[in-house]
């Protein structure tokens, strides 16, 4: 598969724009702040259900019901992520500091700034 050179310059372009982002405050989004952006989508997708389903049914080729059924999907896995934002996995805990973070060593927690 060939790339395009306009597509591979496009793709340059974006990952030094994004290279150059790492040291600002703005790219260091903590994971609660995260977890609630991800809560508020949630919370939007119901109400235009069918409306997003009818296009994705298009693309996939399934009939509208499926389509429905993969948006319902996608509201499940945004209640995943809202809960993993929160959630202690035994090495990180998250903060709602964004230059802060909980580093678990065996049953005691640490503050790293």
């Amino acid at each position: 598969m060939l790339i395009s050179r306009a597509v591979f310059r496009r793709f340059l372009s974006a990952s030094q724009h994004v290279h150059s982002l790492h040291g600002r405050p703005i790219f260091y989004v903590p994971a609660p702040q995260r977890g609630e952006i991800l809560r508020q989508i949630r919370e939007a997708l119901p109400q235009k259900r069918s409306e997003l389903g009818a296009p994705v049914s298009l693309e996939m080729g399934k009939i509208k019901t499926e389509g429905v059924g993969e948006v319902q999907e996608f509201v499940d896995i945004c209640d995943y992520a809202v809960g993993l934002s929160r959630m202690m996995n035994g090495r990180v805990v998250a903060s709602s500091r964004a230059t802060r973070y909980w580093r678990v060593w065996s049953f005691r927690s640490v503050s790293v700034p």
